[in-house]
Parts: C-alpha cells; sequence; structure tokens
C-alpha cells in the first residue's frame, strides 16, 4: 500500500466515539480517530515499511503518525529523522509513543533524548523522559551512573517542570525502577522525596499513578523485568 492508500484506509476505519475520546486526553482536531486495534489489523496489510512510515508522519496527522510508529525501522533511523519526529509530533500521544519507541530502539536515540530533556518544550520533555525510560526495558547496556543521575535530576526538578513533563518524569521512575533491580530504590526514594504529583490530565478520569504502589505491582507481574525485544505495542 502507497500513502494515499493507507490514509484513505485509516479515513475508512475512523470513529466519532474514538475522536471524541482522545480529543478529551489532547488530541488535535486533526485527529480521524481509529482504533489502535484496527492499526493492528492494517498492518497485516502493509507490513513493516519504513519509507512508508517516513512519508505518512510528514502528513502531521495523529492517526497516520501514531501508526507510522508501529510501523518505522528504528534501526534505520539517525539523529536528525528521530529530532525531526519529535519536533513535529501533532500532540504528547505521539511524543511518547512513536516518536519515544522509535528513540529507545535507535543507536542514536539515547543522545536524542539527552537533548530532549534539556528543552523548554512541554512535547520534546515528554518525547525524551519516554525514550529513556523505554530504553531500561530492552535488552540493551544501561548506563548506571547515568541513569542515577536522571533519577536525580527527576527529584530535584519534576516539581518545577511543565505540566506533561511532570507525568513523563513520574512515568520514567516507575518505568526504570520496575525495569531495572539496580534502580528499584533510587526511584522509590525520589518518589518520596518528590511527594505528591500533580498534572492537569484534560477531561478524562486518568490519574498520575503512584511510583511505589506501580513498581510493586509491575514487579509482581514480573511484566516490566523481563525484557523486550521491543517496547512497541
Amino acid at each position: 500500500m502507497n500513502t494515499a492508500e493507507v490514509m484513505q484506509w485509516l479515513k475508512d476505519h475512523s470513529s466519532a466515539t474514538i475522536k471524541n475520546v482522545l480529543s478529551n486526553h489532547g488530541a488535535p482536531e486533526s485527529l480521524m480517530g481509529v482504533k489502535i486495534g484496527d492499526m493492528k489489523t492494517l498492518m497485516k496489510l502493509t507490513g513493516k515499511d519504513h519509507v512508508l512510515a517516513l512519508e505518512l508522519y510528514r502528513t502531521g496527522i495523529s492517526d497516520a503518525q501514531y501508526y507510522a510508529g508501529l510501523i518505522a525501522d528504528p534501526k534505520k533511523m539517525d539523529g536528525n529523522e528521530l529530532r525531526y519526529w519529535a519536533d513535529h509530533a501533532s500532540w504528547h500521544m505521539i511524543s511518547d509513543y512513536s516518536v519515544a519507541w522509535n528513540a529507545a530502539e535507535s543507536t542514536a536515540g539515547q543522545e536524542c533524548a539527552l537533548e530532549w530533556i534539556d528543552s523548554n518544550s512541554e512535547l520534546l520533555l515528554s518525547a525524551g523522559w519516554y525514550t529513556l525510560a523505554y530504553r531500561t526495558q530492552l535488552n540493551i547496556p544501561i548506563d548506571k551512573d547515568l541513569y542515577l543521575s536522571l533519577i536525580g535530576r527527576v527529584r530535584e526538578t519534576l516539581q518545577q517542570a511543565p505540566n506533561r513533563a511532570r507525568y513523563s518524569m513520574n512515568n520514567f521512575l516507575i518505568t526504570t525502577g520496575a525495569a531495572d533491580p539496580a534502580f528499584t530504590d533510587a526511584c522509590k526514594k525520589a518518589a518520596a522525596d518528590i511527594g505528591e504529583v500533580h498534572v492537569d490530565l484534560g477531561k478524562t478520569s486518568c490519574e498520575v499513578p503512584q511510583v511505589v504502589t506501580y513498581i510493586d505491582k509491575a514487579i509482581a507481574r514480573g511484566s516490566y523485568t523481563k525484557k523486550k525485544k521491543t517496547v512497541k505495542c
């Protein structure tokens, strides 16, 4: 399938109900409203297609950008392409998933993420912290000293960070603390020092997850400590 055919497929499978739900979470008006489950069906038609992914992402349409994240090949993404994706994410769902998934699995991802967390942009900050979190779930070497310093940075700066960045930094503590025993205690201690985290999550019933509770539950399930080949889902 080419870009036009995929865009038509997405349009044909759009839902006003899904669009309304995602709009309440902060999605832009250009959103079509396609279920993630339907996108998995589409993947059977396109397969993984990196060139198609790049073209879809450049449409700027949220559904196409999310789908692009699913079918892109992160091993083919250099720093320039990752930065383009991060700079042109249509909203936080794209920065947190499509961008961060592929950055986490790219050789240039850590470098980009460390740049993004120095940004003043909410979406770049979010992409950076999610990328760094996802990397701890993959079967790749993790720099212990770097991550301990990042945990300390979250402890010292989370409460002063922009709205969505606070959520992403909180998620970083949960994911990192559950994914690697080397960081569990440090993440729990950081969360205790930070205290309650408040984030405006729009017109939703969502709440900010409590770090220690979620780490303990994830470890008990074994859902994080098992390293993954991919963080895409």
